[in-house]
C-alpha cells in the first residue's frame, strides 16, 4: 500500500487579528449642553495598516445622518456641527478588516438642555428723551445661563449698530456701559442679542427720543 500524507493549508487570514480601537475624546461620562457642536477622536489600527479598515460611528439612540468619518494615520474624528439633541447617548467606534474581523470602543455622553443667555438692556428708559448733542449712555446685563462669559457674542442693531464703543463680548461681570455720540434728532431705538456656543441667543430692544 502506498502511503500518503494530508498536508494541512492555512485558510487565508487565519493568522490575522482584529484590529485596535479606542475613543480618545470625549471620554466616558463627558457632558455637552444640547446642539453644542463637538468633534469625536478616535485611533485604530490593524495587521494591515489603519487605511485597510472600514470605520463606522454609531449613535444610540441614533442620528438620521451622522456625517462621515475622516481619517488620517490611524485617527478617525467626526465632526458634529450641528451637535446632539438633548439626551443620554452611548457612541461607538467599529473597525472591520478586510476579513470581516471587527473592534469596537464606546462611550457614554450626557447631552443636557442648552438654556439661551439673557440680555437686558438698562439704559436708556424705553421711552426715555435725550437732548439733541448728548451723548446715549447705553447699559446692557448679561447672563449667560450655560456658558463661559467668554463664549458670549453681542450683536448690536439700531443707534448702537457699528459704534466704535460697542463691544463684541461682554467683560467678565456681565455688565457692559458705553455711550453713542452724534444721534440724529426723532424716535431712535437700540437693539442687542447675545448669542452663545450653541446659538442660542436673546434679543432685547429699546425705543427713545432726541429732541
Amino acid at each position: 500500500m502506498t502511503p500518503f500524507f494530508l498536508v494541512g493549508c492555512d485558510a487565508p487570514g487565519s493568522d490575522n487579528v482584529a484590529p485596535e480601537v479606542a475613543i480618545v475624546s470625549p471620554v466616558e461620562g463627558a457632558d455637552f449642553r444640547a446642539n453644542e457642536p463637538f468633534t469625536l477622536t478616535g485611533q485604530v489600527d490593524d495587521d494591515d495598516g489603519p487605511n485597510a479598515l472600514a470605520l463606522e460611528w454609531t449613535f444610540d439612540p441614533e442620528l438620521d445622518d451622522p456625517g462621515n468619518p475622516l481619517t488620517a494615520d490611524g485617527e478617525v474624528t467626526l465632526y458634529l456641527e450641528a451637535g446632539l439633541p438633548q439626551h443620554d447617548y452611548q457612541i461607538s467606534l467599529t473597525a472591520t478588516d478586510v476579513f470581516g474581523l471587527t473592534a469596537t470602543d464606546s462611550v457614554r455622553l450626557d447631552i443636557t438642555p442648552n438654556d439661551p443667555p439673557r440680555v437686558s438692556i438698562k439704559e436708556p428708559n424705553e421711552d426715555q428723551t435725550y437732548d439733541y448733542g448728548d451723548p446715549v449712555i447705553v447699559e446692557v446685563e448679561v447672563n449667560p445661563k450655560d456658558d463661559d462669559m467668554s463664549e458670549i457674542d453681542l450683536v448690536w442693531g439700531g443707534v448702537a449698530e457699528g459704534a466704535e464703543n460697542a463691544p463684541a463680548k461682554p467683560p467678565e461681570n456681565g455688565l457692559v456701559i458705553f455711550y453713542v455720540e452724534g444721534v440724529s434728532k426723532g424716535k431712535k431705538d437700540i437693539t442687542v442679542t447675545a448669542r452663545d456656543s450653541g446659538s442660542q441667543e436673546d434679543t432685547e430692544t429699546i425705543h427713545f427720543t432726541i429732541r
